[in-house]
């Protein structure tokens, strides 16, 4: 992955027009510097932030049980202008679990999901809650 395209917190590029978001709910004494992130258009990968790190959103966390290439959220169009966020799980040493406070239930890898306001995801001991 080009890290060019990187996009840390408290950058606003002008190609992140969508008004999702990601909102940082929780984080056990890992709690990062900012308060959320916006979702771009196509994808977007997640991830603790790293110099190794290749995720196009890198959390500035030191959340040390989060890895640097964790998640993906493609955001999609729909034919009448709304927006469709697929989730997926794909890092490989990491869980990420969703809606899930207990954390029973790791997401497997590359399943696909689809976000709704509200839902919850912990990478971790960092919870963001995803929110339009």
């Amino acid at each position: 992955m080009n890290n060019s395209s990187t996009t840390g917190f408290g950058d606003n590029p002008s190609n992140l027009n969508s008004p999702e978001k990601l909102v940082f709910v929780e984080g056990k004494g890992y709690w990062p510097t900012v308060d959320s992130v916006s979702l771009k258009h196509g994808e977007n990968t997640l991830g603790r932030k790293s110099p190794k790190s290749e995720s196009s959103i890198q959390l500035p966390t030191n959340d040390l049980y989060m890895s640097r290439y964790q998640i993906k959220i493609d955001v999609k169009e729909t034919p009448d202008g709304r927006y469709v966020h697929h989730f997926s799980h794909v890092g490989d040493k990491d869980n990420t679990f969703l809606n899930d406070k207990d954390k029973e239930k790791p997401l497997k890898k590359d399943d696909v999901y689809v976000l709704t306001p509200g839902d919850t995801i912990c990478m971790g001991r960092t919870i963001l809650k995803f929110s339009i």
